[in-house]
């Protein structure tokens, strides 16, 4: 089974000749192209932040595609299927056999589709641990210290306060 990497590469024609590199988180070698889609989509060890750019593009271009083979795939099916019934010459034999040769076409895309749609997901997941990367859990630190600063004026005061109205008590006796 092809890498997704190899997959974007594909579809997005970036199969020029390049010249190799390695990625530095697993070391397998590819091209520079297929690097930055290697690392996005394929690479287990690949812990960095996805280069926001990068992903919009192919959000864009996984949107496109998507929709390009849905309606490819359904007018090729209903070509399919117009061709092999407005043929009266065809034998209802032939024209099942003419439309089960042909399946294999539109099975290949829906394959295509399914392939964007994890493309598509594997996208999103890297969007929301990249944001929840981007947004850590807020420390209640300064909210402690402030209570406790808060707390303690409010005692220090009910002491001095305890005090003055005591002394007033013993000048008046």
């Amino acid at each position: 089974m092809k890498s997704h990497a190899s997959v974007v590469n594909h579809i997005t024609g970036n199969n020029q000749n390049q010249t190799s590199t390695t990625c530095p988180h697993c070391n397998k070698t590819y091209t520079w192209s297929h690097l930055k889609y290697h690392e996005l989509y394929d690479c287990p060890n690949f812990q960095g932040q996805p280069d926001p750019q990068l992903v919009q593009e192919q959000q864009q271009v996984l949107n496109n595609l998507q929709s390009v083979i849905s309606k490819v795939a359904q007018n090729l099916q209903q070509n399919i299927v117009q061709k092999t019934n407005a043929n009266p010459q065809l034998t209802s034999q032939q024209k099942q056999t003419a439309i089960s040769n042909l399946n294999s076409p539109i099975n290949n895309l829906q394959s295509s589709l399914t392939t964007t749609q994890q493309l598509q997901q594997k996208l999103n997941s890297l969007i929301s641990s990249s944001q929840t990367r981007n947004n850590p859990k807020k420390s209640n630190l300064p909210l402690i210290i402030g209570g406790i600063v808060v707390g303690g004026g409010i005692v220090i005061g009910l002491v001095v306060w305890l005090a003055m109205k005591n002394k007033k008590v013993d000048k008046t006796t």
